[in-house]
């Protein structure tokens, strides 16, 4: 039997909306204790994006990669800039 996607609606910020369509935020970073979140998405998810205080649709896009990160590996990406507003 073939793994069944799941899709997602996702809320984010109107300003991580901006960045991410700008091609500088390159992750959706879930809040820490939300790994339901992760872990219910996989390659080929299709999340549409709703911005938090209007609840406007933004977008969608499709996951290339799920993955649980460590601190370290999480400093780095933010200092490249991919995550927006790291917790």
């Amino acid at each position: 039997m073939a793994n069944l996607v799941t899709h997602s609606i996702l809320l984010a910020s109107e300003d991580w909306c901006k960045q991410a369509v700008s091609g500088k935020v390159k992750i959706y970073d879930f809040y820490v204790g939300r790994k339901k979140g992760i872990r219910s998405l996989s390659p080929g998810s299709v999340c549409v994006v709703l911005t938090k205080v209007s609840n406007i649709f933004y977008g969608e896009f499709t996951v290339t990669k799920v993955k649980l990160v460590d601190a370290r590996e999480y400093q780095e990406l933010a200092s490249k800039g991919y995550i927006h507003e790291p917790q």
